[in-house]
């Protein structure tokens, strides 16, 4: 039992330095991935285009849970009229599943919203 304990409190992470490693993370459903080297600039870019927890809780509220629905429909019929790559689709639809956190200036932390409830 102590042994679990010890594994659980260990957080490894799983490095990541291109979108195949990110789609591997993902496929592996990673609890923590290491972005580094200069793919973090790219996920920065992502990073920028979504909300702050202050600001989904305070439209969630507003809307009675509403606009999580609502905005879930949208991504998917951007994602139909969308351009761009399946890799890019993947990798988009996925990270929203997780939380970002700048560690430093060469690495970006991804872990699942969930480990935070």
């Amino acid at each position: 039992m102590d042994e679990l304990l010890q594994l659980e409190n260990e957080n490894t992470y799983f490095e990541v330095f291109n979108a195949e490693d990110l789609l591997l993370a993902f496929k592996n459903k990673e609890q923590y991935i290491l972005i580094k080297g200069e793919y973090k600039k790219e996920i920065e870019e992502f990073a920028k285009s979504q909300l702050s927890d202050t600001e989904t809780l305070g439209l969630e509220l507003g809307s009675a849970g509403l606009v999580t629905v609502l905005a879930e429909v949208i991504i998917q019929l951007v994602d139909l009229f969308n351009s761009k790559d399946d890799d890019k689709k993947k990798i988009e639809s996925q990270i929203l599943k997780y939380k970002l956190k700048k560690l430093n200036e060469n690495a970006i932390l991804l872990y699942l919203r969930q480990l935070e409830y």
